[in-house]
């Protein structure tokens, strides 16, 4: 049976927290900003929310996977 570590506990976590605030924002701030007539900011919004937490998430993942990768070296 695998057991599941607490850097995989922090990185799903993560993951969860992370995907939950982003769509919470997300739809939040397109309920907010869809009568707007400045789509500008509406864009950035909706590009700032959707791609800042997977660069966040995928940044964590690499980390786990070198710390992982040196315990199993050492």
């Amino acid at each position: 049976m695998k057991f599941i570590n607490i850097g995989q506990i922090r990185l799903y976590s993560e993951a969860v927290f992370t995907l939950v605030t982003s769509g919470t924002i997300l739809a939040i701030w397109w309920g907010v900003y869809t009568p707007t007539t400045d789509d500008i900011v509406k864009s950035l919004l909706i590009i700032g929310t959707v791609f800042v937490p997977p660069g966040y998430l995928y940044r964590i993942y690499k980390l786990e996977r070198a710390r992982l990768a040196l315990k199993q070296d050492g």
